[in-house]
């Protein structure tokens, strides 16, 4: 299910709105920030931050999402 290789997670409500939904993934100095905004109101909440992480150059990262 991937959970050995999570850095982190958080919560959404962002199904069935009538409007766009955000979400930004940042890598700076070697921290993964997540944040969203889901009132497309240019307004960012942070969902988690994860410092000291090395992405080696030439690869991918994967985002994934569960309901239920």
């Amino acid at each position: 299910d991937g959970t050995h290789t999570q850095l982190g997670g958080c919560e959404s409500q962002f199904r069935g709105k009538s409007y766009e939904t955000y979400v930004a993934i940042r890598y700076e100095s070697e921290t993964i920030t997540v944040s969203m905004d889901i009132n497309n109101m240019n307004s960012w909440k942070k969902c988690f931050s994860v410092s000291e992480v090395k992405l080696p150059v030439g690869y991918f990262f994967g985002v994934s999402a569960v309901t239920g």
